[in-house]
């Protein structure tokens, strides 16, 4: 997936890449540049989500800047790592159980995150493993909780959590 800009893939928007996908899952791979999305995927199986490491960023399109930049709703193996997700809006991952436990396997590492309410929010979430990040949460009123979990069977390690100082203007 490129920008549009700087890089060009076989698709240029994210969700267009991910709209694509077979059933049975698949691979999108965000080439260098500046991304703009906000991606849902719902019900998705066996996704992998990655860029090229401190070259793919991703910001929430301007139509959409109170959503999350990556929604994953009742999804089963779902990975994310490599990219740099940046919103100073909202929340930049979320991961949504319709029901306890329905979103399960999914994994969030190596990536870097800036946000404004929660860099990462799991909800009826199981199986889930978050690791090897680096976590900016602004100092605002609207900050909540850098990661946010309600799951079953989790693992949460060697991520670093940063309150970063954030004048709104």
């Amino acid at each position: 997936v490129g920008d549009g800009v700087a890089s060009f893939g076989d698709f240029n928007s994210l969700e267009e890449a991910a709209a694509h996908l077979p059933p049975e899952g698949g691979e999108l791979c965000l080439l260098p540049g500046l991304h703009r999305a906000n991606l849902v995927l719902d019900g998705a199986r066996n996704v992998a989500i990655h860029g090229c490491e401190r070259r793919s960023f991703v910001l929430p399109r301007d139509a959409a800047l109170a959503q999350p930049i990556l929604q994953c709703i009742d999804c089963d193996g779902i990975r994310v790592h490599g990219l740099d997700l940046v919103t100073y809006d909202a929340m930049a991952v979320h991961v949504l159980g319709r029901s306890e436990g329905s979103c399960r396997d999914v994994r969030i590492h190596d990536n870097r995150m800036i946000a404004r309410t929660n860099c990462i929010r799991a909800e009826n979430a199981a199986e889930l493993v978050i690791a090897g990040n680096r976590l900016h949460l602004l100092d605002t009123a609207d900050g909540r909780a850098t990661i946010s979990l309600q799951a079953d069977d989790c693992l949460v390690e060697r991520n670093e959590l940063v309150l970063m100082p954030f004048i709104d203007t």
